[in-house]
């Protein structure tokens, strides 16, 4: 009789209580474990969804506890306290963007302890920002970027005060890749990218009207979105897999419209950890109070944020998340609204064609992270080594890919 053969247990996230606090590790600040109940588990992927198998995102499923993001290497970056500033610099076309004060803002708050603000208007010369390449490759959307050459204009420009120099525009981008053959991949498209070593980003928002119909809120929340979740990954944060939380990773809008627009318990750790480090928050150890009170007003921040934008899911979200905060310490954690609705989810959805996803460059990740040669050329595209966010040509110091 042919023996049976047990069918491959299928992978589901790791979203128990007991996973959850293995990866956020022992002698965290209580608030951070009070607000898991804000935070909806990530569902088992289907087919064509980030984490499913066979996908770039299948990499992700190793996940990164919080001992792994703490360990000494090239992986992570650091602000000080006179290195402590997120600027942003316009690239060519903007019209139709959100405003630069709202892209501030959102990113003020998520960063809370870091200086925020738009770059200078001659940061970058105009000399320099025209010579830039801006071909037709036929992706759909008109001209696109290099974003090597950007990358390389915002690190010849970044400001020594400056903790990471972010540019963005309504012009669609894209990237090349040579090979040591001399052969040169131009990619289909991506959403944004961001270079770990070197502290830059660049991110279009070309793409994110697709679906939004009239509806602002819509358009600014996954600008708004897409932005600091490729800041996180330049502080050396990967795809999250814990629970729906900013940082995990999409293929498609559903994906991406399906999460909070909020850092996980263990996410936020790793950038509270980074800032503690740095000596731009209190410490875990002996200060709870003023620990706490910084939270507070972090999450103060984002619910005033999400109120001035129309984004009534988050906000809903953000109050419970500081009733939670502000409870725990005063004791009355029993009188504390309940959580309205579930994550946020903007009533229009619609699945985007593919974006770019390699691990040591990170490739915005909404609404996709998938690796998107153009069929313009003849090689296939390598498989990511690592994971990540947004970046140029791959290098061993941590650029990831979206």
């Amino acid at each position: 009789m042919a023996s049976m053969r047990a069918k491959p247990k299928r992978w589901c996230p790791p979203n128990d209580a007991a996973a959850r606090a293995a990866a956020l590790g022992p002698n965290q600040t209580p608030a951070f474990e009070r607000c898991w109940e804000c935070f909806c588990d990530l569902p088992t992927p289907s087919s064509g969804d980030w984490l499913a198998k066979g996908q770039p995102g299948e990499r992700d499923r190793m996940g990164q506890p919080m001992k792994v993001f703490q360990r000494p290497g090239p992986h992570r970056a650091f602000p000080s306290t006179r290195q402590k500033k997120i600027l942003l610099v316009p690239i060519g076309d903007v019209e139709g963007a959100p405003p630069p004060d709202v892209l501030v803002a959102s990113l003020a708050a998520t960063y809370h302890g870091l200086d925020v603000a738009m770059a200078p208007p001659k940061l970058l010369p105009k000399k320099e920002r025209e010579a830039l390449s801006c071909e037709d490759y036929g992706s759909g959307y008109g001209p696109q970027y290099l974003t090597n050459e950007i990358h390389d204009l915002l690190t010849k420009h970044k400001p020594r005060d400056a903790f990471v120099l972010v540019g963005y525009t309504m012009c669609d981008i894209t990237k090349a890749v040579r090979y040591p053959s001399g052969e040169v991949e131009v990619w289909n498209f991506v959403f944004g990218e961001a270079c770990v070593d070197k502290g830059t980003g660049i991110f279009s928002f070309a793409r994110y009207r697709d679906g939004a119909g009239a509806a602002d809120s819509v358009f600014t929340r996954r600008c708004c979105m897409v932005l600091n979740h490729e800041v996180g990954h330049l502080f050396g944060i990967k795809h999250c897999i814990y629970a729906k939380c900013l940082m995990n990773g999409c293929n498609h809008l559903e994906e991406s419209e399906d999460r909070p627009f909020a850092l996980c318990p263990i996410d936020l750790a790793k950038v509270c950890d980074t800032l503690t480090r740095s000596k731009l928050m209190p410490p875990a150890r002996g200060a709870r109070h003023q620990r706490n009170a910084f939270l507070a007003e972090r999450e103060a921040k984002l619910l005033s944020f999400f109120e001035s934008t129309g984004m009534e899911d988050d906000a809903a979200l953000a109050t419970r998340r500081l009733a939670l905060i502000r409870g725990g310490e005063e004791g009355n954690l029993e009188e504390l609204p309940a959580v309205v609705g579930s994550n946020p989810t903007p009533a229009r959805r619609r699945r985007s064609g593919p974006g770019a996803s390699r691990p040591e460059q990170n490739a915005s990740s909404l609404p996709n992270d998938k690796n998107s040669p153009s069929p313009r050329t003849k090689r296939a595209a390598r498989s990511p080594a690592t994971t990540g966010a947004l970046g140029a040509a791959a290098s061993a110091a941590a650029t990831k890919a979206h």
